[in-house]
């Protein structure tokens, strides 16, 4: 599991275009590296949030509980259509795809 940061940075550019509508989950590598890099990435933009009214406990939680809920809902889609093999990909673009339009949200 040794982590390639091009590859995080192509896994970046695919989030994009997601959002855009212009490509689709299945073009992400099955890569755990790249969703745990994704996660780290999504914290660090949750830690700017961080502020008098909110603190890094707050902040934690809520990122924790986003996360627990994409991957139940990605879970229970998949499980339900029989297609489990593409997890990784659907949770590593639901978790691009919130990371993008939340910093979106936050710096623009």
């Amino acid at each position: 599991m040794i982590f390639n940061f091009k590859q995080w940075l192509t896994c970046l550019k695919q989030y994009l275009l997601i959002c855009l509508f212009v490509s689709s989950p299945e073009r992400l590598p099955r890569s755990l590296p790249c969703i745990l890099f994704s996660v780290l990435a999504y914290c660090l933009l949750g830690f700017s949030l961080v502020d008098e009214h909110r603190g890094y406990a707050v902040v934690i939680t809520q990122i924790l509980l986003e996360l627990g809920l994409l991957a139940l809902v990605a879970y229970a889609g998949l499980n339900w259509k029989k297609k489990l093999s593409r997890f990784h990909q659907t949770f590593s673009a639901l978790i691009g795809v919130n990371l993008v339009l939340s910093a979106m949200s936050i710096f623009v």
